[in-house]
């Protein structure tokens, strides 16, 4: 999930501030940056988004 989230939002942010081909030569490095920023973030928030789906679903019934 990291990966292809991190991938996705560096790519279109690169296309969005140049060029077609300036937007794919500085890619890769923004995807390593941003996919080390998105795998702890994802570690931390994906059970806690959880644990609150879980609470809403069990009890709002």
């Amino acid at each position: 999930m990291s990966i292809i989230m991190s991938g996705g939002m560096s790519l279109a942010m690169a296309l969005l501030h140049g060029s077609f081909f300036d937007a794919l030569s500085n890619w890769p490095t923004a995807w390593f940056t941003s996919f080390w920023v998105a795998l702890p973030l994802s570690i931390l928030v994906v059970p806690i988004t959880k644990r609150v789906v879980d609470f809403f679903l069990n009890y709002s019934a």
